[in-house]
């Protein structure tokens, strides 16, 4: 009986401790709202994590409400209409700014959110179904497009996201896919104290993109960008332009390789991280898109074909360009992200139907990750709520590399035996005496 009680005593403990970090992280975030907002989002982020899900019914069922669950899916519901203020993305943005080094890292990315059977959902467009195509292949589905900007923070070099905006082709007004990925580039750039690394993949290969950080008149010429290039991309190696143009192909077959250093490439048949050598050499290029000479990395992996990396910093040594080969080899890190977003909270699998509700929906599910980054770099302290949470997964392995699916299990574990959802963290407000006067109720709520 002793035993049982100090467990009891412990499990309280630890839920209140994470219970009061996860209310603190919302009232941050929605600092200046007024309360019924904020216990809007508390309530979001303590039923998505409970629930592991984003379905309104499963997270009206984790706040276990006095009133009847289809009272609470219409509350959440009228609420998620409402606008995604810009004021909550910045505090936000602020708060996983202060996780990330000296020098972040920043990976950007687009997924598809593919709904085979929806039909009445708001301005879903024809897009590419990436967990069925192939590089023969393209299979074409209905859904939506999510840009996403992920950061590598400075203690566990895990992935938070600083920007997350679903879109479609279908909507009114909408232009490109590349106008949604400048005006996220915009936000994030405007929030980062100083430059940084954005990484992209050979999606984003295009002259305009080039252009856009080649500019020194906007805020986008300080940072560094590595672009994965594809094999057809024509380059240069004359300034002026006049030697001719040659496919990046062409260049990797007249070398081999100067530089021999081994790094950490994603398996994504295995799922795992898996040690590789790789063989680099560094040439002075330009493209038609600036006439700013720039470089350009040949990487020869085993068994591969090669990778091409192009970038505006300046790669003269071996460690410059262990540093670039580095950083685009931690892309495996957003599309972990990516599939942890998918499966554990079933974002796909929404079913809130107008567009407004889906990026409101997308929002809450961001913070809600991003107070699970905040705690993955708490986690190594054993007085933290993270070290509890991560106690309670129940983990075999002792260390793996990607810490957000055993958070999530400690989370569920754990909110699986609260009572009572985050009302309990919001004062009532007083009600006034009939008898009072209303200098005197003045007086009380000042």
């Amino acid at each position: 009986t002793s035993k049982r009680s100090l467990y009891m005593t412990k499990l309280s403990t630890d839920l209140m401790k994470t219970k009061r970090s996860l209310f603190n992280y919302p009232s941050r975030v929605t600092a200046g709202h007024h309360k019924p907002r904020s216990k809007f989002v508390a309530d979001m982020l303590f039923g998505i994590l409970a629930s592991g899900s984003t379905h309104l019914t499963e997270i009206s069922r984790a706040l276990r409400e006095k009133t009847k669950p289809i009272n609470t899916v219409d509350r959440l519901s009228r609420w998620l209409k409402q606008p995604i203020l810009r004021s909550e993305r910045w505090c936000h943005l602020q708060h996983m700014v202060q996780l990330l080094p000296e020098r972040p890292i920043i990976l950007v990315d687009d997924t598809d959110i593919v709904k085979p059977r929806g039909r009445c959902f708001e301005s879903m467009a024809r897009i590419r179904d990436g967990s069925c195509s192939s590089d023969k292949k393209a299979v074409i589905g209905n859904g939506y497009l999510c840009t996403e900007m992920v950061a590598v923070t400075k203690e566990t070099a895990h992935a938070v996201s600083l920007y997350s905006h679903i879109h479609s082709p279908a909507e009114a007004g909408y232009k490109s896919t590349n106008v949604e990925t400048y005006k996220g580039l915009n936000d994030v750039m405007m929030v980062l104290p100083k430059p940084a690394t954005f990484v992209f993949d050979r999606g984003h290969d295009q002259d305009e993109l080039f252009g856009y950080f080649s500019d020194e008149q906007t805020n986008a010429g300080k940072h560094t960008f590595i672009i994965r290039l594809k094999s057809t991309r024509l380059l240069t190696k004359d300034a002026s332009g006049i030697g001719g143009w040659k496919c990046v192909s062409d260049w990797a077959n007249r070398y081999k390789g100067t530089y021999r250093f081994a790094v950490q490439r994603w398996d994504s048949e295995k799922s795992k991280v898996r040690d590789s050598v790789v063989y680099v050499t560094a040439i002075r290029v330009r493209t038609r898109a600036s006439a700013v000479m720039q470089s350009l990395l040949l990487v020869y992996r085993d068994n591969q074909a090669p990778m091409f990396l192009l970038t505006n910093a300046d790669v003269q040594s071996k460690e410059a360009c262990r540093r670039i080969v580095l950083a685009y080899h931690m892309r495996w890190r957003i599309e972990e992200y990516f599939r942890f977003k998918k499966q554990c909270y079933g974002f796909e699998d929404f079913r809130v139907r107008s567009l407004a509700r889906i990026r409101h929906l997308n929002h809450l599910l961001t913070l809600a990750l991003g107070w699970l980054g905040m705690m993955i770099e708490k986690s190594k302290s054993p007085s933290h709520a993270a070290y509890a949470l991560l106690r309670q997964a129940k983990a075999i392995r002792e260390t793996v590399t990607f810490y957000y699916y055993r958070l999530f299990n400690g989370v569920y574990i754990l909110f699986r035996q609260a009572r009572t959802g985050m009302r309990g963290f919001f004062q009532p407000r007083a009600r006034p005496d009939p008898q009072m006067t209303m200098e005197q109720w003045q007086r009380m709520i000042a």
